[in-house]
């Protein structure tokens, strides 16, 4: 069966629904199925969102998905900082984000790929 690509903008996307599949810091895959929040525009233009989610480095180009429907609602491409400086312990330690006070990572939105692949006759 051919996956299908969100019609909507990450927006309108209901989080509770959301998981993700990656590989974080390079470990085997993991499924993540605890969307915190919506964090919202990503700032970088219409494609992107944000969201709250548990992820780290090498999780980029993980599947964005409806747990529910199995429709792809983007593809992870970027996060906030993953560790921070810790003076007491004189190493780094897992950032621990509390709601709304990191940016989230960031979302490349499952219609804006079906809009390029489409218009590329990818799809």
């Amino acid at each position: 069966k051919k996956f299908e690509l969100s019609q909507k903008g990450g927006e309108d996307v209901d989080v509770s629904k959301l998981a993700l599949l990656g590989f974080p810091l390079g470990a085997p895959m993991k499924a993540i199925e605890h969307v915190a929040a919506h964090v919202g525009p990503a700032g970088w233009g219409e494609e992107f969102f944000h969201l709250s989610v548990d992820t780290f480095v090498m999780n980029s180009g993980s599947p964005v998905f409806n747990k529910k429907t199995g429709i792809l609602e983007g593809i992870l491409v970027a996060g906030g900082t993953d560790f921070k400086w810790d003076d007491e312990r004189g190493c780094r330690v897992e950032n621990h984000c509390l709601d709304g006070d990191c940016r989230g990572e960031s979302i490349l939105k499952g219609s804006y790929l079906h809009q390029i692949m489409k218009k590329n006759g990818l799809y």
